[in-house]
């Protein structure tokens, strides 16, 4: 049977098997041409890289360097691209990595940063993050996350192993939650909402596993218990935000409770006179404590002072703990005692040879040339100046603005309702050591205080003896005190350079000591009552007897001799100034010359001393221009940074208050429904150091609201 061929579906299938084999061949030889294909470029993209700077595209180069050496020039089917992504996954601080090749031969890496939400410092001294997805996350050398910080009574840490979420809806299951949970539970909920991750700045856990929360605007505590109903208690608080801190005041009360249903215990702020406030100066040599208010005439009235003997502290830092607690303790209680104010906030002045600055230009571009320059665009660039990598141990304290630049046009001191896209500003960064700040806030917290500032000393003392006159002429204030001398130089009315020389009254002292072979408390008595800065003002034959110990006979001491002894020290103290001086550059620039103030102050001839080494202008400066009437002893330049912090802590009042208000403002724009979004201002200044503040729990008098 004759069967007849069909050659139309013959020549079908004779052009799909050629067509097959046309692909085959070109796959074949494009496989064969990538397999050969050289590595021409290496790609890094870093997401997140605007709003976290964990991971640098230098940190992954180095890492892929490490491993497999040059990839550029490499084939491409040699490079082994699922090994090279679980290299990057590893990092502790990046979340996913994909490597890809393009068929041009470049090699590309993405990489997804991991995003904290909660940084936890543990009863261990522990500090670690907790990322978005529960999972622990370890601290960075060159960067710290702004994001709330947890501290207080947090014991456990489960190392490596996720954060389990627990809905509210879930019943009885919050008694198998660890407190690292629920204070995780309670940061992710801030974490989601704009309103509270801009608010809220630390998480603090109680001795009974109570979580208490710490605004950023506000002088109050918010007790919210457990970590239960957290929607419930949130939604309750932002309702007493707008209809009861909005009428009663920011300030009134010092806990917010909503551990209650459907109630708000409050209780009130025991320093009901919110124009009250305290300086706390933790000197080398002493320790004071300063109440003031001001009246009606913008001058400080001193309500109470406290003083006493500084046994824990050298060199402007803390080296005993339990010392400086008791002496911290003396002092406000007599200073609580004289004013009959019960004290509970403090401005606390840093110091110390670990003080360092720097000079650093940033930078904002805008997004609209018709809108005009404002303060939060200003805020935008001191917020990013803090996050800064520094060397490890060391956190910026303060971003002092010098100057602003507004689309290159420079000079502007003050571009809030200028027009611009790019706006710029010199800054000047004061940094220093972690551990001393946290020293610092240790001894406060434990004495019973609660650290409202904290002020870099040569600023707080520039705040009390000089003039506005004089900052904007340029001058040079040179702070001795007893176990450091601070520098701080202005000029056009801004800081422009400070320095710290480990040399004050204590090392002068010790020369007496040792020179004139008697015990350090004479020397020191010697110093106060007979000391000279110039030898050559004092005569030959004037002499100081010494009782003699134990029965010895009286020692005589000439005060010539002892002159000499202290212009020698004083000599050098003063050539580190000068050099300071000069290598600040404003040399030239000083026409109100130096200031001088602190305890060393009060030595005789000491500005005849100084200006005949600088050849500048010398006054003492005394923080009297302030005060009101009466307190004559804290007019001494001794008392020049105690009286600074009060004054540094009014000027910080005003600034919350006027922070305040625009929350408020817009509180009442939400109130009205003009507006979905709520987001407080945020604060500049303080960095790391606001993050370690402890809350300690006190005795409720409750009020019910």
């Amino acid at each position: 049977m004759n069967t007849a061929i069909n050659w139309k579906k013959v020549g079908k299938i004779s052009s799909w098997s050629l067509i097959l084999v046309a692909f085959a061949i070109s796959v074949g030889f494009t496989e064969s041409k990538q397999a050969n294909l050289l590595c021409n470029d290496l790609r890094i993209a870093v997401n997140d890289s605007t709003g976290f700077a964990f991971v640098e595209t230098s940190d992954i180069q180095n890492i892929v360097h490490d491993k497999f050496g040059e990839l550029k020039g490499q084939t491409l089917s040699s490079i082994n691209i699922s090994l090279l992504e679980k290299i990057i996954d590893n990092n502790p601080f990046i979340s996913a990595a994909e490597v890809f090749s393009t068929i041009d031969g470049k090699l590309n890496i993405e990489v997804k940063q991991r995003r904290p939400v909660v940084r936890i410092l543990n009863f261990n001294h522990e500090s670690f993050y907790i990322d978005d997805q529960g999972v622990f996350m370890p601290m960075s050398e060159k960067y710290t996350a702004r994001v709330p910080v947890a501290n207080g009574y947090i014991f456990d840490r489960e190392v490596e192993k996720s954060v389990r979420i627990v809905n509210d809806d879930v019943a009885d299951t919050s008694v198998h939650l660890s407190r690292i949970e629920k204070v995780y539970k309670v940061a992710d909920y801030i974490h989601r909402h704009e309103f509270w991750s801009a608010q809220i700045e630390q998480i603090y856990v109680n001795a009974n596993g109570d979580m208490e929360l710490v605004p950023r605007v506000g002088d109050h505590t918010i007790l919210i218990g457990d970590d239960q109903q957290i929607h419930e208690k949130f939604e309750k608080l932002f309702l007493f935000y707008m209809e009861g801190l909005n009428k009663a005041g920011w300030n009134k009360y010092k806990v917010i409770n909503l551990k209650y249903k459907d109630q708000v215990v409050c209780t009130k702020n025991k320093m009901e006179n919110i124009d009250i406030i305290v300086g706390l100066d933790i000197g080398t040599t002493k320790i004071c404590t300063i109440v003031g208010k001001k009246n009606e005439f913008g001058k400080i009235d001193i309500l109470g002072y406290g003083k006493c003997e500084s046994l824990g502290v050298t060199r402007g830092v803390v080296t005993n703990i339990v010392n400086t607690i008791e002496s911290i303790k003396m002092s406000v209680q007599e200073a609580s005692g004289r004013s009959n104010v019960e004290i509970a906030n403090v401005y606390v002045g840093i110091a110390g040879q670990h003080i360092k600055s720097l000079q650093h230009r940033g930078q904002k571009m805008r997004n609209s040339l018709e809108d005009e320059i404002s303060q939060p665009d200003i805020d935008a660039i001191v917020e990013d100046m803090y996050k800064l990598a520094m060397p490890p141990g060391e956190e910026i304290i303060h971003v002092i603005p010098q100057e602003y630049i507004v689309d290159s046009e420079q000079g502007i001191k003050n571009p809030i309702g200028m027009s611009g896209i790019r706006l710029e500003a010199n800054c000047h960064i004061i940094t220093g050591q972690v551990t001393a700040a946290k020293n610092i806030y240790k001894c406060v917290n434990r004495a019973g205080l609660h650290t409202e500032g904290l002020f870099l000393e040569p600023l707080a003392s520039s705040e009390a003896v000089l003039t506005d006159e004089e900052k904007e002429a340029g001058v040079v204030l040179v702070d001795i005190g007893g176990g450091t001398t601070d520098i701080a130089i202005f000029q056009d009315g801004v800081i422009r350079h400070t320095a710290v020389i480990p040399f004050g009254g204590n090392v002068i002292t010790e020369d007496i000591k040792e020179g004139c072979t008697i015990i350090r408390s004479q020397a020191e008595l010697l110093k106060i009552r007979f000391g000279s800065a110039l030898a050559s003002e004092n005569q030959e034959n004037e002499i100081v007897s010494i009782p003699g110990l134990r029965g010895r006979e009286p020692k005589e001491i000439s005060i010539r001799n002892l002159a000499n002894i202290i212009q020698a020290r004083m000599e050098e103290i003063i050539e580190h100034v000068y050099y300071e001086i000069k290598n600040s550059g404003f040399e030239k620039k000083l026409v109100a010359g130096i200031v001088i103030t602190g305890g060393g102050a009060q030595l005789r001839h000491i500005v005849q001393l100084v200006e005949f080494i600088t050849g500048m202008d010398t006054r003492i400066g005394y923080p009297n221009e302030h005060l009101a009437k009466g307190a004559d002893e804290l007019k001494s330049p001794m008392y020049a940074t105690s009286v600074g912090l009060v004054i540094k802590g009014f000027l910080e009042m005003e600034k919350k208050k006027l922070a305040q208000k625009k929350l408020r403002d817009k509180v009442e724009f939400e109130k009205k429904g003009k507006s979905d979004k709520l987001v407080p201002p945020s604060r500049t200044g303080g960095g790391f150091f606001d993050a370690i503040k402890k809350i300690f729990e006190e005795e409720p008098d409750n009020e019910l609201k």
